[in-house]
């Protein structure tokens, strides 16, 4: 099975949803893994089994900090 992730950063919340539903399923195991931008992300971390959630919640706080920090 292989699995390639396109590019697009504004899809990359997008793309960890379903990196972490191939996980949840057990889809990514062996399979061939390829990416592009935020996708290259994405298949280096489920090569990796990073955890999805944490790189979501990293994200979003930093956000969050830089939002409030602009000028």
């Amino acid at each position: 099975m292989s699995f390639s992730f396109a590019c697009g950063g504004y899809l990359k919340m997008y793309l960890f949803g379903v990196a972490k539903a191939l996980q949840q399923f057990e889809l990514e195991k062996n399979a061939r893994l390829i990416g592009c931008s935020a996708g290259a992300l994405t298949a280096t971390g489920l090569a990796l089994n990073c955890n999805f959630d944490a790189i979501r919640d990293f994200l979003m706080e930093t956000r969050r900090r830089n939002r409030s920090e602009s000028w």
